[in-house]
């Protein structure tokens, strides 16, 4: 029920910030892109190693100097031997709002906001496989709560629907605090200031 509850508040608040954007749009200034990343994340709660892959999908609406963001990231522990299942990961829907700098092609942005976090852990040991570094299964762990992500982007914008970049994050929350660095690619229309033409 509080999974449920927390998943329809997120809804809402996502129509209201595209609600938003889409009202205080005038002419082409309202621009969009959609962003996808991969990279290492940190969390104390991982058990085989606290680093692990990481990835996230975002898109943003963002006009002038705002930016608005619905996004999903995830980090878990790597495995290499002996894997267990269900893997340690932390992840995270969020909703965020920043404000970014852009010169030329190149644009810095920084977010923040509220995130629906969940934490899956194992449980009690099942069984193995037989064999050498056989794989081993727990039951599933989960755990749910609030948090306050937070993220700083670089974004080179190579054409004008495409840029690459890197994407540093950290969320705070009561279960496990967990950060990492992706890199990213990024597709859609981008706002940067362009050279005048000279008279």
């Amino acid at each position: 029920m509080h999974t449920m509850k927390t998943s329809i508040l997120f809804l809402l608040l996502g129509s209201c910030l595209i609600t938003q954007a889409q009202s205080d749009r005038r002419d082409n200034d309202l621009f969009y892109s959609i962003t996808a990343g991969a990279g290492i994340g940190h969390s104390p709660n991982f058990e085989e190693s606290t680093n692990g892959p990481g990835a996230m999908l975002g898109f943003s609406l963002h006009k002038n100097k705002s930016m608005a963001t619905m996004g999903y990231r995830a980090t878990g522990e790597a495995q290499l031997l002996s894997p267990a299942t269900p893997a340690h990961t932390m992840s995270s829907l969020e909703l965020s709002y920043g404000r970014m700098l852009t010169d030329k092609k190149l644009s810095i942005s920084l977010n923040a906001g509220i995130a629906m976090v969940q934490r899956l852990e194992r449980g009690e040991f099942l069984y193995a496989d037989p064999g050498f570094f056989a794989a081993r299964y727990y039951e599933k762990v989960k755990s749910f709560t609030l948090g306050v992500p937070i993220s700083l982007k670089t974004l080179l914008c190579l054409t004008k629907h495409f840029g690459l970049g890197v994407e540093g994050y950290y969320n705070i929350n009561r279960l496990d605090n967990f950060y990492g660095l992706n890199l990213v690619a990024s597709f859609g229309k981008y706002q940067f200031i362009r050279k005048k033409a000279k008279l």
